[in-house]
């Protein structure tokens, strides 16, 4: 059952939908292989062993040429012909939307290796296992595909559940899961209410939004449509925005990071606040805003009340939660070195905590502390964000910029100490919102802050913290009432917008 398009409303072109891409590594093998050239071995198009989702063997596709492929055809006369085949070696690229020949380099001339030392002939495999879920979810009737999630990568799932949750089980209702990250733990699909899709990072996530036909899809990645993931050229998608930070909008972020979304579900009244000036002073399109509240500040305080009772460090030496911001200014990227040996030297145990950003763009600097401190009895570090098991344990916390600095603070009611590092902006206009951003505002409420120069005092402001903690705990309970929406039911509240955003199209309304 296909989606019935607006009236006025054509399919997407077929330039959206490359047809020769697997066509051409195929035929050209062949011809090798008849010519006693090169095995299919030997060109790699018989794996040993297939991913879950990817057939055994490879069907060539329908090929985009008007003519029949013959001995004459550029389309299968090999490297010769330039009209559709690419430079040896080289596979797909983000944004290519007709099919270019993927060959995959011969063993006799060397295997080359490229992004994160992938061969050719894997990338190949999941490019195909993508384009077989893309398959797979556009077959669905629209009933099975009218709430879409889209994850860019698996810690994207701790500010969906609360959402998800109470669409699946309060509303039975059945959503989509469109995952960029092939290691995200809902592609195993253990609920039936979850429909999971791996569609990677490439040219098949860029094709499947631009020519996506849902009614609603439910994101946390900013500047829709700034960059190669595009809104819907196929039918009027409503999209709406989930914050995966409680920090302000307007700094941190780029100047038209919340444009092109209809519904945003805002986390306090600061966000609130910001969106609606920044629309005033830019003469934008109001959007729908929805006082939500954060749904990983719900999951923390609700585990914080089932875990047995926090029992913090009795002697002098405390449990430390490095937990930084990422970017040049940021403390992975300026001293976090110095301020791991600081603090081990004075006892302490550190667990350090990078953002995910910093994992996948800093990685010499994430590999280097590894190598460093890694072996040392006091020390761990912890890649994965979902878990919360550090935050809970740890008696303070020492960030930066960071928003996980807000979700332990107001979370479980435990002091921060910051590093004054540079502010992290985005947005060089920000102060023209006149708005001030609530990660400077909140600073004094919930703890310290000392300078990058001063990393010597910091396991005595450490202790100080630790000593005068029930001092905090007023202080950061006022804050969290003034600057969060719906504290523990936030996810009640998102599974409601949502629905009303889909009886909205329904009604011919995709837009507010």
């Amino acid at each position: 059952m296909g989606l019935a398009h607006p009236a006025g409303r054509r399919r997407p072109s077929p330039v959206l939908q490359p047809r020769c891409m697997i066509l051409h590594a195929c035929t050209g093998v062949a011809r090798r292989r008849a010519a006693g050239t090169a095995s299919s071995e030997a060109w790699g198009l018989q794996p040993r062993r297939s991913p879950p989702c990817a057939p055994r063997t490879w069907r060539p596709a329908r090929c985009s040429s008007t003519s029949p492929p013959t001995r004459a055809c550029s389309h299968t006369r090999g490297r010769a012909a330039a009209s559709c085949a690419p430079r040896r070696g080289v596979g797909p690229t983000p944004g290519r939307a007709r099919g270019a020949a993927m060959f995959v380099r011969p063993a006799s001339l060397g295997a080359r290796v490229s992004r994160g030392s992938v061969p050719h002939t894997n990338r190949l495999r999941r490019f195909y296992a993508e384009w077989q879920a893309m398959k797979r979810f556009r077959s669905l009737p629209l009933e099975e595909r009218e709430i879409v999630f889209y994850a860019e990568t698996k810690a994207d799932w701790v500010h969906f559940a609360p959402i998800i949750r109470e669409l699946t089980e309060a509303h039975d209702k059945r959503v989509c899961y469109l995952t960029s990250d092939h290691e995200d733990s809902v592609l195993e699909g253990h609920h039936p209410n979850i429909l999971p899709f791996g569609i990677g990072s490439g040219t098949v996530c860029t094709i499947l939004f631009r020519a996506l036909e849902a009614r609603v899809m439910v994101i946390t990645l900013t500047d829709l449509d700034a960059y190669h993931l595009k809104r819907s050229a196929a039918y009027p998608v409503h999209y709406v925005y989930v914050f995966h930070s409680m920090v302000s909008s307007h700094m941190v972020f780029r100047p038209k990071a919340y444009d092109a979304y209809d519904t945003i579900l805002c986390v306090g009244p600061h966000h609130t606040r910001e969106i609606r000036t920044n629309e005033a002073l830019h003469g934008l399109r109001p959007k729908r805003l929805i006082e939500h509240g954060y749904g990983r500040l719900d999951a923390i305080v609700e585990a914080s009340r089932t875990r047995p009772a926090f029992r913090p460090s009795s002697g002098p030496a405390k449990s430390v939660l490095i937990a930084p911001s990422w970017g040049a200014d940021s403390i992975t990227a300026t001293c976090a070195d110095e301020l791991i040996a600081v603090l081990l030297s004075a006892g302490h145990g550190v667990t350090f905590r990078p953002h995910p950003m910093s994992v996948r763009q800093q990685k010499p600097v994430i590999d280097r502390i590894r190598s460093k401190f890694g072996s040392h009895p006091r020390f761990s570090l912890e890649l994965d964000v979902r878990s919360s098991q550090s935050l809970h344990d740890a008696d303070v916390m020492i960030s930066d910029w960071s928003g996980a600095a807000l979700e332990f603070a107001l979370g479980l009611e435990r002091p921060v100490l910051f590093i004054d590092t540079p502010r992290k902006v985005n947005n060089r206009d920000y102060a023209r919102l006149q708005c001030e951003p609530l990660e400077v505002l909140i600073r004094p409420q919930v703890g310290v802050v000392v300078s990058p120069q001063d990393l010597g005092e910091i396991p005595s402001q450490v202790a100080t913290l630790c000593a005068h903690r029930d001092q905090f705990v007023e202080r950061i309970r006022e804050a969290r009432a003034r600057w969060i929406y719906n504290l523990g039911s936030s996810g009640r509240v998102g599974a409601t917008a949502v629905l009303d955003a889909l009886e909205s199209t329904r009604n011919g309304h995709p837009r507010p």
